[in-house]
């Protein structure tokens, strides 16, 4: 996945086996998203891996296969992320986003 003018800072795990064995190997996680405006979070497909993306400040477009339009994103809106998708996102705005994201990942 490329990021450009992007960061991401982790705040927090949960090893799943713990909670429900039959996810052994996989994680809750989640993760504070900044975009900087003109920044990308490069293409990247979500099989195995759901999650949600709520945007807690500022705005961001979205580009998914399931959608024909691009997407803006505001603060308090959620995208959700599920088996099938393929998207990236972009800063077209004027200001910076703030995302968190939570999702099941499998570390490799």
């Amino acid at each position: 996945m490329l990021f450009r003018s992007a960061s991401i800072e982790p705040k927090g795990i949960i090893d799943l086996a713990g909670e429900f064995p039959v996810l052994a190997g996989r994680q809750l996680r989640a993760r504070l998203f900044t975009v900087d405006p003109g920044g990308i979070v490069g293409i990247h497909t979500h099989n195995e891996r759901p999650g949600y993306a709520y945007i807690i400040s500022g705005k961001i477009r979205e580009h998914r296969n399931d959608s024909p339009r691009p997407i803006d994103h505001a603060a308090g809106s959620v995208a959700m992320e599920k088996a099938g998708v393929t998207h990236w996102w972009e800063n077209i705005f004027d200001e910076p986003v703030q995302a968190l994201v939570v999702d099941i990942f499998k570390p490799e």
